[in-house]
């Protein structure tokens, strides 16, 4: 909720921790005190509808959208402008606030849909910060150039605000490069910034850090950090990237971008941004860093990925993950002229140890039988558990259709050896049935139940066997 006399995206003061307050107190003064012009956007139901695109097979979203303006002009009405400070109206040479939000908000022309597809590609490709040039009109009519700036919150869900900048690059070197116009309103704003923020000289030395970076270091005074030097804090593989990175920055090019620390002992992960400021004759003589700790982020983001793309008990991918590599791999089967099978593992006689053993018993046989089929193959190929006692492998590429056979045996040799479990030597076979591309079809969906149906003709004939998908081409009997 939005209070009726504030227009910044905070919740009401009512429900406000301490720490809220200060990041809404540090959201007003930015807002407020500001002397370049500032737009507060509403996403709407912006994010939610993205997800559908982040589902494609989309490769290159600047090309899709202006091929699909229509669809770009559905996003860009989910936008709203829902609040601007003075100098917007001082820089478009207005003096009607409610008349400048409906112009902005509910009038999208060419070039504010350019804008518009910038940002939707920003927040699809999960950027944390948003720069573009636009063109601009003036009250009076005239065009001219601006700049356009953002950070993107780390988490976007519908309704979700953010701040942007707009600056004229014919009054850049006008401009103080400053949030703020007085020192003292800017250290305020540095001080209390619920991120990182810390500057950087041309000589790659920190001169500035604010206590938000301090404690995300486990410093306790800044003295301890100022004067080193930035690239001594980062982890060597991630140096040579970042140190390109920041000679961008001081060329004039701001940058984004991920790397790791190591915080007393423990390796984090931040998410960062260089942000070049511009001052005498027009020329960078410092960068901003803006940086947050993402580590947790991380965590859950791989944790969840884990859970949704592998299987709990045997640590092998999922039937989902499998069917999505299967296509990839089609694709470059075709793109490539080379074969590619799947083989169909059933386990023979599975059930009656589950049920003299237990369930646990076999739980662990699974686990022993999942690891001997993983190891008997190549790096390149896939196991995955289907479900059961079922598994399936994907060969991705394969010279010739009998190379499937050869894996056949060599996992139903392994298979077969005797397994120690809790004092108990347990032996089992398995069934396979095999389908090739493009022998058995051309898809997924063709290839997957024609390995299943050669896998049952095999426990037809009482398992301990593979089976191409047809039948005469059985070339092997354990």
């Amino acid at each position: 909720m939005i209070n009726a006399g504030s227009h910044l995206p905070i919740p009401e003061k009512d429900y406000l921790t301490i720490e809220q307050r200060k990041i809404a107190d540090w959201y007003r003064t930015a807002f407020q005190q500001s002397n370049i012009s500032l737009w507060l956007i509403d996403l709407g139901l912006l994010p939610g509808k993205l997800e559908e695109y982040a589902s494609r097979d989309i490769r290159d979203y600047h090309r899709y959208f202006a091929r699909h303006l229509f669809e770009l002009l559905a996003l860009a009405r989910q936008v709203k402008v829902v609040d601007i400070n003075s100098p917007t109206l001082a820089l478009y040479g207005g003096n009607d606030k409610a008349n400048f939000l409906e112009q902005v908000s509910h009038k999208h022309n060419k070039d504010q849909l350019e804008v518009l597809k910038k940002l939707v590609v920003a927040l699809l490709e999960q950027r944390h910060y948003f720069e573009t040039e636009a063109t601009a009109c003036h009250e009076d009519g005239h065009r001219f150039k601006v700049v356009m700036k953002a950070i993107i919150p780390e988490t976007v869900t519908d309704h979700t605000r953010m701040i942007i900048s707009v600056t004229s690059l014919a009054q850049r070197k006008k401009v103080p490069q400053l949030l703020f116009p007085e020192q003292e309103i800017y250290q305020t704003f540095l001080n209390n910034a619920p991120v990182c923020i810390h500057e950087i000289d041309h000589d790659g030395r920190l001169t500035a850090m604010n206590n938000c970076g301090l404690q995300m270091l486990r410093l306790n005074d800044v003295g301890q950090i100022l004067g080193c030097r930035y690239l001594s804090l980062v982890a060597d593989e991630d140096k040579p990237r970042i140190e390109y990175l920041m000679l961008r920055a001081f060329k004039g090019y701001s940058s984004e971008f991920e790397f790791q620390l190591r915080c007393n002992g423990e390796l984090r992960v931040f998410s960062s941004c260089f942000i070049p400021i511009e001052e005498n004759e027009h020329k960078v003589h410092r960068i901003i860093g803006i940086t947050q700790d993402i580590t947790e982020r991380k965590h859950s983001e791989e944790e969840m990925y884990h859970q949704a793309n592998y299987d709990l008990l045997t640590n092998l991918p999922n039937r989902s993950h499998f069917t999505d590599s299967v296509k990839q791999a089609l694709i470059q089967a075709r793109r490539r002229r080379h074969g590619l099978a799947l083989l169909f593992i059933d386990l023979d006689n599975f059930k009656p140890i589950n049920d003299t053993y237990g369930h646990a018993m076999g739980d662990t046989l699974l686990q022993q039988v999942s690891a001997t089929i993983k190891n008997s193959l190549r790096k390149e190929d896939l196991t995955c558990r289907f479900g059961g006692d079922e598994f399936i492998i994907l060969l991705p590429s394969i010279a010739k259709r009998n190379n499937a056979a050869v894996v056949a045996e060599k996992v139903l040799r392994c298979i077969q050896k005797p397994i120690n479990l809790a004092n108990h030597q347990l032996s089992i076979s398995a069934s396979i049935g095999i389908s090739t591309f493009p022998e058995d079809g051309d898809s997924y969906e063709t290839l997957m139940p024609h390995a299943d149906m050669a896998m049952y003709k095999v426990k037809n004939f009482g398992g301990n066997n593979y089976q191409f998908h047809q039948i005469e081409k059985t070339s092997y009997k354990m």
